[in-house]
């Protein structure tokens, strides 16, 4: 029997390579060696911790750099791609800096969110793609039929054609936002701080270090 297109671009796939077996242990007699491995599981643990702290500690720098750009966003009126912020000691007068970098990247959204965003921004703040892929199931049931290019063709129930092809779609914050918070004629009419929130820009930081007084 002939070999379907599915058949064809299941061959060219290839077969999944067997699991590979679990190795056997080797033992070693070295209390050098079990110092060191002691050792390493010390210095993860405190890595772990350190990470945990630190993201605690982004967050706060974070929110201070999101501050400072609304309201240099509020006060000039137009977008900064990048740009430093200076804290001083009061005590000390040595000085913290940090580079903020706001980014046209948003934080995913859903259905419900989507809504709400076009309902009060419009619906140009959003981006929707849709990308199709067949059902696999439906592929196993009707292939032959499906290889065949589907010309009008009867064999395949009406209820299973609609089954045939699914759809994923992604819906974002559509790109550029960020930059039309005070030129959109919606936009505009809100503070940058709310749409800050509602948008959720992606921003990083950058270079944090201090820097001594002299």
């Amino acid at each position: 029997m002939a070999k379907n297109l599915f058949d064809k671009a299941k061959e060219k796939a290839g077969k999944p390579t067997a699991a590979k077996k679990q190795k056997d242990e080797v033992v070693v007699t070295s209390a050098s060696d079990f110092a060191a491995i002691k050792k390493l599981q010390e210095l993860n643990e405190q890595i772990a911790s350190l990470e945990a702290q630190k993201v605690i500690v982004y967050g706060d720098v974070r929110a201070l750099g999101v501050a400072s750009f609304n309201k240099k966003y509020e006060d000039e009126k137009k977008y900064t791609e990048s740009f430093k912020i200076v804290v001083r000691d009061e005590n000390s007068q040595d000085t913290a800096v940090f580079q903020l970098q706001p980014t046209d990247k948003y934080i995913k959204i859903d259905d419900d969110k989507a809504t709400l965003l076009k309902n009060k921004y419009g619906d140009n703040v959003v981006n929707e793609a849709t990308t199709y892929a067949l059902d696999a199931d439906m592929l196993d049931i009707h292939g032959e039929t499906i290889s065949k290019l589907i010309e009008n063709c009867p064999d395949i129930p009406e209820a299973d054609k609609a089954k045939l092809i699914k759809a994923e779609t992604k819906i974002t914050v559509k790109k550029g936002m960020i930059k039309e918070f005070r030129s959109n004629d919606i936009m505009r009419k809100f503070p940058v701080e709310e749409l800050v929130n509602d948008l959720q820009p992606i921003f990083q930081i950058k270079g944090a270090k201090v820097e001594a007084a002299e």
